[in-house]
């Protein structure tokens, strides 16, 4: 699973343009969920218009990337989905991609 970081998101502006991302202010003081890709692009948790995030569970399989299949859940909630192996829909900073991610390449506290 990942790994702790601790720094905040809130510089993780939302894109005007977008109307399904909120600014989105750190889960916990001083802590980040967030991945690093392979190119360098931070992304960060993706908050719907609703103002709720989307974890999936894995044991879905194939399907678990359908919308019917996500869970919406709190801000608060996101870290524990995390540590019970859900995904979680990301989007990333420069290109505004919005992927579900495994929670093993996602950098967030693994103990309470």
């Amino acid at each position: 699973m990942g790994g702790g970081v601790f720094h905040s998101m809130a510089s993780a502006a939302a894109n005007p343009k977008d109307k399904h991302q909120i600014p989105c202010p750190p889960i916990l003081p001083g802590i980040a969920v967030e991945r690093i890709s392979r190119n360098g692009e931070r992304y960060l948790p993706h908050r719907f218009a609703d103002g709720l995030y989307r974890v999936a569970d894995p044991r879905l399989g194939r399907k678990k990337h359908h919308a019917a299949n996500q869970i919406a859940i709190r801000e608060e909630e996101i870290v524990s989905y995390l540590r019970m192996g859900y995904l979680l829909r990301m989007r990333g900073e420069v290109s505004g991609q919005v992927n579900l991610i495994s929670p093993a390449e996602i950098n967030f506290p693994v103990s309470p």
